[in-house]
C-alpha cells in the first residue's frame, strides 16, 4: 500500500500523495505560500472541497463529457495552482476577494490568458479549472460568491486561441 499521512487544514503545504495508491505517481503538493494571503482562506476552502467532494451529475451532464466529477492528485494540484494564478492576477488589480470576481472580471481574465503562451487545449484546461472553482463555490454552505464564468454559458471561443494559430496570429478582440 502507498501510505502517506493526511495533512491538516491549516498546514502550509498539503501533500496530495494520499489521493493515489500508485507508488510511481509524482508527489504533488499544494504550497499555500504561493497563494496571495488575502485569498488563502477562500482558495483553501475550495481546494478542500475539490479534494473531498465531487461535481454533481447534473452539472456534468449539462457540460457533456468535457469535465469529470473528480480529479486525481495531478489534476487537483494543477487546478489549485490555476486558482492561485487567478488570485494573483486579481490581487494585482486591487480585487481582494472572490466575491468581487464577477462574470465581467472572469471574462477579462480569460482575455488576459490569451497573452500567455499555450495552445487551445491548455487554455481550455485553465478555463475548465476556473469553472470548477465556481461550481465548487456553489456547493459550499457559505459560498464565497465568485461569478459564473462567461465561457460556461456562452462558450469559450472568445478566450481561446484559434485551433491552429500561433500566439502572434491571435486576435485580441472581446
Amino acid at each position: 500500500m502507498h501510505a502517506h499521512l493526511n495533512t491538516q487544514y491549516g498546514d502550509p503545504v498539503w501533500p496530495l500523495a494520499p489521493m493515489t495508491e500508485n507508488p510511481g505517481a509524482s508527489k504533488q503538493t499544494i504550497n499555500w505560500a504561493n497563494c496571495p494571503a488575502m485569498f488563502q482562506d477562500e482558495i483553501r476552502l475550495a481546494a478542500r472541497n475539490l479534494i473531498n467532494g465531487h461535481l454533481r451529475p447534473t452539472f456534468l451532464q449539462e457540460r457533456g463529457s468535457r469535465m469529470r466529477s473528480r480529479l486525481g492528485a495531478d489534476g487537483t494540484g494543477e487546478a489549485v495552482r490555476r486558482w492561485m494564478r487567478l488570485a494573483s492576477w486579481l490581487e494585482g488589480r486591487g480585487i481582494s476577494s472572490l466575491a468581487e470576481c464577477g462574470t465581467a472580471v472572469l471574462h477579462a481574465y480569460g482575455l488576459h490568458l490569451l497573452e500567455t503562451a499555450g495552445n487551445r487545449d491548455s487554455h481550455q484546461k485553465i478555463l475548465d479549472s476556473l469553472t470548477r472553482l465556481w461550481a465548487f463555490d456553489q456547493l459550499n454552505a457559505r459560498p464565497n460568491g465568485i461569478g459564473r464564468p462567461p465561457w460556461d454559458e456562452v462558450g469559450a471561443d472568445d478566450c481561446l486561441p484559434p485551433a491552429s494559430a500561433s500566439l502572434s496570429e491571435i486576435c485580441f478582440c472581446g
